[in-house]
């Protein structure tokens, strides 16, 4: 069985990222606090989002719209907006061949359960992975730092007699499944994009560490 991890594995994270202050800067208009455009401009241009969140608050506190636009309402909307974000070519074509293949899929990922499930959709990766094969964080309790999401999968598809468990963080993507005899490989970020970073020599502990490492994701049916 072929486990993906989602964000910054299946597509590129910043491209949620952007998505969301887009969502942002759009409602920030419709508040009356200043044009789509021009919010946008400023949460993008700002040193990190939450920085960015914070002068649009203030300019919002400025133009006595404040109580209708605050930094609450901002996350609310980043975090559950309707994501404009596209399957990469690379991730359909090996899904695509997956599926033709019969293999099955699943997938473990972190973060909170309406935002992940979102992402699921606009990817329309719920046409190769089954709801119940599906773990986000939120819902099973724990996040990857802890092996609950990993055993589930396996205990669900006790059929199964080898799990191959794909991702991109190997401060905590890789453990767990190599500590319980799963088959591990890390996506590399060729382009240093991704939210968070890939330095193995950060990390202690060959657990922590890919049993094998990929540019692309075509490469993994040489490898499963």
């Amino acid at each position: 069985m072929i486990i993906f991890d989602l964000d910054d594995t299946l597509y590129k994270e910043f491209t949620y990222v952007d998505s969301g202050l887009k969502a942002v800067a759009a409602d920030a208009e419709e508040a009356g606090v200043m044009p789509a455009s021009d919010a946008y401009a400023l949460i993008k241009n700002a040193p990190d989002v939450a920085s960015g969140f914070d002068r649009l608050a203030a300019i919002a506190l400025e133009s006595e719209t404040y109580e209708l636009f605050d930094i609450q309402r901002m996350l609310a909307v980043y975090r559950y907006h309707i994501p404009e974000i596209s399957l990469p070519s690379d991730s359909k074509k090996i899904l695509d061949h997956l599926k033709e293949a019969q293999v099955n899929m699943g997938m473990i990922t972190d973060g909170r359960s309406q935002t992940q499930r979102a992402k699921i959709m606009a990817l329309g990766l719920d046409a190769y992975i089954p709801a119940d094969k599906i773990l986000i964080s939120e819902e099973v309790g724990t996040d990857k730092h802890w092996p609950t999401a990993f055993e589930l999968m396996m205990k669900r598809n006790s059929s199964e007699s080898s799990f191959t468990y794909i991702g991109d963080n190997p401060e905590k993507d890789f453990y767990w499944p190599n500590k319980l005899g799963w088959k591990t490989i890390m996506l590399i970020d060729k382009d240093r994009v991704n939210i968070h970073p890939q330095d193995l020599n950060e990390i202690t502990g060959s657990l922590y560490n890919p049993q094998f490492t990929i540019d692309s994701l075509l490469e993994l049916s040489s490898i499963v």
